[in-house]
């Protein structure tokens, strides 16, 4: 998807060591960019490019721990209407200081990544992931105003039952069911509101340099 904002990388690098997740191999140690620059950078190219949107990126926004501060920051500096949007995050860092700098006027969707459908699997690949996080994390994004969630799941992952994928179904009708509420539509009429959600399930593949690049 071709997205027409600008986008600037915040961190190269990530320290979490998913099992299959090349790029978090090949690009350790993990370097953050200094919160200073990033400003810096965002303002610059935001007042010279007219652009109202801008994303940050790396393989793991959540843990870039000047993210809330850097938001505000950009936010207090170009005063315009503005709206930051991040790739798919972390479910488990996602909090009240992530959500009041993300989305702008406009809530749209938000993406999580959440990989697998039951514990046991999200264990195997080291996720570090629980449900009760995953539950919270969108709740809390349902709760501050998106109603519609993007989530990413793999099949075929090492050791997987057909328990795993059928833990997938189950996950998202859990899902549906906390994150649901009663109030008035566009049309004017009265009902309950469910959460949307966009699935994507990818089948694994093995990678060169990860743990599991022997898995087929």
């Amino acid at each position: 998807t071709v997205q027409d904002r600008l986008t600037v990388e915040i961190r190269r690098g990530c320290t979490r060591g998913c099992r299959f997740c090349q790029p978090g191999m090949l690009t350790r140690p993990a370097r953050d960019v200094e919160p200073g620059r990033v400003v810096d950078a965002v303002e610059e190219g935001m007042r010279k490019t007219g652009y109202n949107e801008f994303s940050l990126l790396s393989l793991s926004c959540s843990d870039y721990l000047s993210l809330p501060s850097v938001g505000i920051q950009i936010k207090n500096r170009l005063k315009e209407r503005i709206s930051l949007s991040l790739p798919s995050q972390r479910v488990d860092r996602f909090d009240d200081n992530i959500a009041n700098i993300i989305g702008g006027q406009r809530k749209g969707s938000i993406t999580f990544a959440p990989e697998a459908g039951t514990q046991r699997m999200r264990d195997i690949v080291n996720k570090g992931l629980t449900d009760e996080e995953l539950m919270r994390g969108v709740k809390l994004a349902y709760d501050r105003g998106w109603r519609q969630v993007k989530l990413y799941f793999m099949i075929g992952l090492p050791g997987e039952t057909d328990e795993d994928v059928l833990g997938i179904a189950r996950t998202l009708r859990r899902l549906q069911d906390v994150c649901s509420s009663w109030g008035r539509f566009a049309n004017g009429r009265y009902g309950k509101h469910v959460l949307a959600i966009n699935v994507t399930i990818s089948n694994f593949t093995p990678k060169p340099h990860t743990p599991f690049q022997w898995h087929s």
